[in-house]
């Protein structure tokens, strides 16, 4: 059974937590899965940890341990995928009788992966990705009358920081942390203008990643 890498936290206790409308979110990385469960209509988040589960084949066991009532019927399920296969292009760009083959591409999936596609028609972006076809079947299979989103997570970042409130007035620079990546996200009045996903071994390294992609779209981090 797969035990949390860090202390789960809980926000609401197991008989308090409402029987419907709560989505989950598991977000996989290569070393844990981070599980979240909210309710949106409250807006509230109800459960948060990180799991050692290595691969899809111990979702199971770790849903199974959740602290949830057993009565409780997901409305909407989201698998987040954090890696580094992914690439992002207009749609414009991806011709019909070629868009697999070019989604493939720049993707750089490794063996035996399927490659995804997003479309942002907000932001007029193509967020290609790539993932393992376990983990669509075993989303299919689980949640068979559950909505269900496969995603990467550089496409809920987009979204969430897109709906900033001064997302519009840019130009805007969007710093996301995590303990090994940063995620570096910059908005400007004409929409998305960069997005990339760095390894970081210490600060000095995510500040240098920070500075250069600053330097690159000339922004000035005064105004910003």
């Amino acid at each position: 059974m797969p035990q949390p890498t860090y202390q789960r936290i809980f926000l609401q206790q197991a008989a308090a937590l409402p029987t419907t409308g709560c989505h989950l979110r598991l977000s996989m990385g290569p070393h844990a899965t981070q599980v979240t469960v909210v309710h949106p209509e409250s807006q509230r988040c109800l459960l948060l940890g990180s799991y050692a589960v290595q691969d899809d084949t111990q979702l199971s066991t770790l849903l199974a341990d959740l602290p949830v009532p057993t009565a409780l019927r997901w409305a909407q399920v989201t698998v987040l995928l954090r890696n580094q296969h992914f690439s992002l292009l207009p749609p414009s760009l991806l011709p019909p009788d070629t868009a697999d083959a070019c989604v493939r591409a720049l993707a750089t999936p490794p063996l035996h992966a399927t490659t995804y596609q997003y479309i942002h028609h907000d932001l007029g972006v193509n967020f290609i990705f790539s993932a393992p076809p376990s983990v669509a079947q075993w989303l299919a299979h689980s949640f068979a009358d559950t909505p269900t989103l496969l995603l990467h997570q550089g496409s809920a970042l987009l979204h969430n920081c897109a709906q900033h409130p001064q997302a519009a007035a840019g130009p805007q620079l969007h710093v996301v942390a995590e303990a090994n990546h940063v995620h570096l996200l910059v908005f400007a009045q004409q929409g998305l203008r960069y997005y990339n996903r760095f390894a970081y071994a210490d600060a000095a390294e995510l500040l240098k990643y920070t500075l250069t992609a600053a330097h690159l779209l000339a922004l000035d981090l005064e105004q910003v």
